[in-house]
């Protein structure tokens, strides 16, 4: 293949990286996960529902992708992620 060829094939590579949205980065997933748990022990935390919701579909997203990312042949269907 020509070198511009490959190039253009690096960058689709590299965007289809970035849209996964730090899938792969279990550093990242575990400091979201102990973040939002920090969040949600908070007082006041359920005062508005609204966000408190929004932090727990993040929180739950968040441990979904990093069980996903220890066991990929895991049967977790995307349905029951959030419980």
């Amino acid at each position: 293949k020509e070198l511009v060829e490959l190039k253009q094939e690096a960058q689709e590579i590299g965007k289809l990286v970035s849209q996964l949205g730090g899938f792969f980065d279990l550093e990242k997933l575990k400091n979201d996960i102990a973040s939002y748990t920090e969040e949600q022990n908070k007082e006041g935390f359920w005062d508005d529902q609204k966000s408190a919701l929004e932090v727990v579909n993040k929180l739950n997203d968040a441990k979904y992708k990093y069980v996903k990312n220890l066991f990929p042949y895991f049967p977790i269907s995307l349905s029951t992620k959030n419980y």
